[in-house]
């Protein structure tokens, strides 16, 4: 049977910590992928990283994901300058 490409997938980068690469950067780290966050600049960078705490923050809360599962996320994402 062919291997599907997505199991060789392990590491993305995302271009843009805004809104929509904070969010691809959010699903991916929980789905077990290593993520490079990058922008213009290493402060927005982080600022996107901040966003998605926040937003996991809010799923802990719900019970949607564990404290544990939201560290482990954010340990998978780095946070550059482009």
């Amino acid at each position: 049977m062919a291997k599907d490409m997505a199991d060789d997938i392990r590491k993305i980068g995302v271009i843009g910590a805004g809104q929509m690469g904070s969010g691809i950067a959010h699903v991916c780290s929980l789905a077990g992928l290593d993520i490079v966050l990058s922008d213009v600049s290493m402060e927005k960078a982080e600022a996107g990283l901040k966003i998605i705490d926040g937003n996991m923050q809010r799923q802990t809360g719900k019970g949607a994901i564990t404290e544990a599962d939201r560290k482990a996320a954010l340990g998978r994402i780095h946070p550059v300058e482009a």
